[in-house]
């Protein structure tokens, strides 16, 4: 999907629309990144968390494409992508039969290829029991992996999911869910400590392989841009770890970031062609974002002004002391929580535990 000379065509955004040969070819994953995806493989239920662009997809179906249907493998893994508009727009039974319709389509295209059928009618007891079957026939687990199930305002349809996800996990059958930070509802019946391990997408410059990681993606991705002649004070590994480190780690504002100083006419890549980028970003890529998001948060429109204020105080304030991080008092963020949720979200900030400093 990436073309050189074209910016558009540069900008891949979702790692469900690769095929198999260019997923593996522009994907790169750092050794925490491999600690996420063997607790994906792994057994019992798991709730990956991250912000908008921060890699869940990636990181769900690369651990789903390692569980094939071939011998000796310890599971199975069934990847399905929720983004059907007919899901969105049901709750209730008809979320669960429409749903449970999509998986049964899935599971038969996987299972097809070895020889296996998953027979059973679209409704939530069905499922469950030809699971076991299926488990009980392939000698191994079955792991479901359920991409882009939770969606920012849609409190009722994300009851009826957790619902699906709680009632179809078993000692043969693992579910795993994306969801975000802060805005996902798991409705009244999920308890999310105790019916699954919440596991984080974190990139933080800290951790080892931070820099290597983004300067592997940069090769990957934007080969052109790997082969420029840098400034003098200004290497690729330290520009991506730079730009990497500017992004707070979200792998699709890097990209974009990526794709904006390729295709700079700046005979060297230095300071100046970074400024000009973040400034491009800010302008036409951040800011909208939050825009982008009002259809998606229902009842908590009214939240975006607010939450646009918020930012523009760390924002400012960070610049002031010139620091990356800010502490904000736990009072504030329990009286504006719906504002700094809005704000993880599109990966303005990256929020961490209490007694750690907010980026």
């Amino acid at each position: 999907m990436t073309v050189q000379g074209n910016s558009e065509k540069n900008l891949v955004l979702a790692a469900e629309d690769f095929d198999a040969q260019e997923f593996h070819e522009l994907h790169r994953f750092s050794a925490n990144d491999e600690r996420v995806i063997a607790k994906l493989i792994a057994h019992g239920p798991v709730l990956l968390q991250g912000s908008r662009g921060s890699g869940k997809s990636a990181l769900m179906r690369e651990a789903a494409e390692r569980l094939p249907l071939i011998p000796n493998s310890p599971a199975l893994a069934v990847y399905l992508s929720l983004r059907h508009m007919p899901l969105l727009r049901s709750v209730g039974d008809e979320y669960q039969r429409i749903l449970c319709q999509l998986l049964i389509d899935q599971i038969n295209r996987i299972v097809t290829e070895g020889g296996y059928t998953f027979d059973a009618s679209p409704s939530l007891s069905s499922v469950q029991a030809g699971l076991t079957d299926l488990a009980q026939a392939l000698q191994r687990r079955i792991v479901l992996m359920f991409d882009d199930a939770a969606h920012i305002g849609r409190e009722a349809s994300l009851a009826d999911f957790f619902d699906v996800f709680r009632t179809l996990g078993s000692s043969a059958v693992s579910c795993k869910a994306t969801i975000y930070p802060g805005v996902t509802n798991f409705g009244n019946r999920f308890d999310v400590y105790n019916d699954a391990t919440v596991v984080d997408v974190i990139r933080d410059e800290d951790q080892p392989g931070f820099a290597a990681l983004f300067a592997e993606v940069v090769k990957a991705r934007y080969p052109e841009l790997a082969e420029k002649r840098f400034a003098s004070d200004l290497k690729l590994e330290e520009f991506a770890a730079f730009v990497g480190k500017s992004v707070l780690g979200n792998m699709r504002s890097f990209i974009f970031a990526c794709n904006d100083v390729a295709n700079s006419e700046d005979r060297n890549i230095g300071l100046p062609t970074l400024s000009k980028c973040f400034l491009e970003m800010t302008i036409n890529f951040y800011w909208p974002l939050i825009d982008e998001v009002k259809p998606k948060l229902g009842k908590y429109v009214p939240v975006v002004g607010p939450a646009k204020e918020v930012a523009e105080t760390l924002l400012t304030e960070c610049g002031r002391q010139q620091n990356p991080s800010v502490i904000v008092h736990r009072d504030i963020i329990s009286r504006l929580a719906k504002a700094f949720e809005i704000l993880e979200y599109v990966g303005f900030i990256s929020k961490r535990e209490s007694s750690k400093a907010m980026k």
